[in-house]
């Protein structure tokens, strides 16, 4: 029998809600960003 180690990674973006307000549609590629940084961490380590 196998094993596996699995993790879960919550983040979030501090003040979230008043920056989506101060930037408007501007926040979509803040969010892109956010994501893309994350991903690439997690894959450059094997994630």
């Amino acid at each position: 029998m196998t094993t596996q180690t699995l993790m879960f990674l919550f983040a979030d973006i501090e003040d979230a809600a008043a920056m989506r307000q101060r930037l408007g549609n501007a926040y979509a590629g803040v969010l892109a960003d956010h994501r893309r940084l994350a991903w690439a961490g997690l894959a450059a380590h094997g994630g």
